[in-house]
């Protein structure tokens, strides 16, 4: 089981990341206590079991998803034209 954060995309304020399609995925967060640093995302909280996390994000669609998670299933930020598993989200 991943320990961290599932699905974690964070792009810039001035330049997010756009146009991401995932299919078919299946996975269990188990988390843990301590929490894990994003690998590459420097000052950004600890990740501790979340399913999918977006934060200046663009036309991302994630579609076939199972995910069980420790904690928060979906956390969002600036993320525009988000689908998930055929469902429009705002955030």
């Amino acid at each position: 089981g991943v320990q961290g954060v599932g699905i974690y995309l964070y792009g810039l304020p001035e330049s997010p990341i756009k146009n991401v399609s995932i299919s078919d995925v299946s996975m269990e967060i188990v988390g843990c206590e301590e929490g894990f640093p994003p690998v590459a995302a420097f000052n950004r909280a600890r990740c501790k079991g979340e399913g999918i996390l977006l934060e200046n994000t663009d036309n991302v669609s994630i579609q076939g998803a199972n995910i069980r998670c420790a904690t928060e299933k979906l956390i969002m930020k600036n993320a525009k034209n988000t689908v998930i598993n055929g469902k429009a989200i705002e955030s």
